[in-house]
């Protein structure tokens, strides 16, 4: 069985499009489809996006298909800051990641009990 993920009217393709300067014009030919679909994308008019489009218009702004979507349909989704803290935490060796996580507890307020020691 074969899944489609289809993104459905609200959409952030115009906020990312403009914060990134682009033109419809220079999108569409970045991401090989026709400026009157990213025009008909913007402004809702009740396309789907399957998941393919998704990572192509994600590849041209820099992030995941999943930011494309509004926060009521992914209240989770990472600013900027918060996706670089992330990469930094991940990259970081285990003892420097203790180090982090004991930082930024109390000023979470969030104490971990829990005896985790470097390796």
């Amino acid at each position: 069985m074969a899944y489609i993920l289809a993104m459905h009217p609200a959409n952030r393709v115009r906020e990312l499009r403009k914060a990134a300067k682009l033109s419809q014009s220079d999108l569409a030919q970045r991401t090989g489809v026709s400026q009157p679909f990213i025009s008909q994308i913007e402004n809702q008019d009740g396309l789907t996006l399957d998941i393919a489009r998704m990572r192509s218009l994600a590849r041209e702004f820099g992030c995941f298909p999943a930011d494309l979507l509004t926060d009521d349909d992914n209240p989770d989704r990472l600013t900027p800051d918060e996706r670089r803290l992330l990469a930094n935490y991940r990259r970081a060796e285990p003892s420097q990641r203790l180090l982090i996580e004991r930082v930024a507890e109390p000023l979470t307020g969030e104490v971990d009990t829990g005896d985790r020691r470097a390796a």
